[in-house]
């Protein structure tokens, strides 16, 4: 049955793209023979003024978008540069045992509000796929204590890299991380773990 639905969905569909292709050639044949009367001369002209301006205006369009793309990028490598500093200065808390003075998951305020400016701006500035990676983060981390979510942390600065357009090539999971670690190996542990 589900096999004979595809076949009559074919057929319409192909149909379907058959008539338009047909409609758009009826459509067109009195403009090609209007050309083909036309002096040689004045087609090649037709022609090269045609391809000036598509030539132009897709010129303008890639300039556009990427001064539009020059602008996003300065606010993200700020954002991205302020969660980084929110990482270092969790991992100096976790260092210095501030962390582990509050109740199981409470945050110092200074910190819930650090990240809630993030979150508004990762919302205006950041890639889908930075958002999805800064979600399954925040995801994990509400349920308490979690070891995995350093690795979280790298995950969304291999996003954050990406984003800002550089290349990931030979960095592993974890690698990004362990550059704010002292005992880079901590990380090799929860990976095995999450394995």
């Amino acid at each position: 049955m589900a096999r004979l639905k595809n076949i009559i969905i074919s057929i319409i569909t192909f149909a379907i793209v058959g008539l338009s292709l047909y409609g758009i050639f009826l459509l067109l044949r009195p403009v090609a023979s209007e050309i083909n009367t036309l002096n040689p001369n004045v087609i090649a002209s037709l022609i090269a003024a045609l391809t000036a301006v598509f030539g132009y205006l897709y010129n303008q369009r890639k300039s556009k978008l990427r001064d539009i793309a020059e602008t996003h990028r300065l606010q993200k490598v700020e954002l991205y540069k302020s969660f980084m500093d929110m990482t270092v200065n969790i991992l100096m808390k976790t260092k210095t045992g501030e962390l582990n003075e509050l109740p199981d998951g409470q945050i110092p305020s200074d910190l819930e509000k650090q990240f809630m400016h993030f979150t508004r701006d990762l919302i205006s500035w950041g890639s889908p796929e930075v958002i999805k990676t800064f979600k399954k983060f925040r995801d994990s981390s509400e349920h308490g204590p979690n070891p995995q979510v350093i690795v979280l942390v790298d995950d969304i600065l291999h996003a954050m890299r990406k984003d800002l357009g550089h290349s990931n090539f030979g960095l592993r999971r974890g690698d990004l991380i362990k550059l704010f670690i002292k005992d880079p190996h901590e990380v090799d542990k929860l990976l095995q773990g999450s394995q």
